[in-house]
């Protein structure tokens, strides 16, 4: 633990971020969300540590509501945790089915 407390330190003083004095798997988790913001691993991590169906605090903080705003729809069944298959698989091997929630 106190090794992984350097490392996410030295990553941190690098981006002339305040030093943690501790850390949990969530902060590991937010320490990867930042570091590797736009490389596509936030979702998986997410899904491996039971985390991306968790409601988000204050998502849409500061985004105006107004009447035609519809409302949000949060994937409370999970369904997005796996990806569609790609239909020219599905062509390709007709005992496959697509993924629930990917029908047409």
């Amino acid at each position: 633990k106190a090794e992984a407390l350097t490392i996410v330190n030295e990553i941190r003083t690098r981006v002339a971020a305040t030093p943690r004095t501790e850390l949990t798997l969530n902060d590991i988790l937010d320490e990867r969300m930042l570091e590797l913001a736009w490389e596509g691993v936030r979702r998986p991590d997410q899904i491996r540590f039971c985390t991306f169906t968790e409601p988000t605090v204050d998502r849409f903080n500061g985004v105006t509501h107004n009447a035609s705003a519809g409302d949000y729809n949060d994937d409370t069944q999970g369904y997005t945790m796996v990806y569609p298959i790609p239909y020219a698989v599905l062509n390709l091997n007709k005992n496959l089915k697509q993924n629930p929630g990917y029908t047409k």
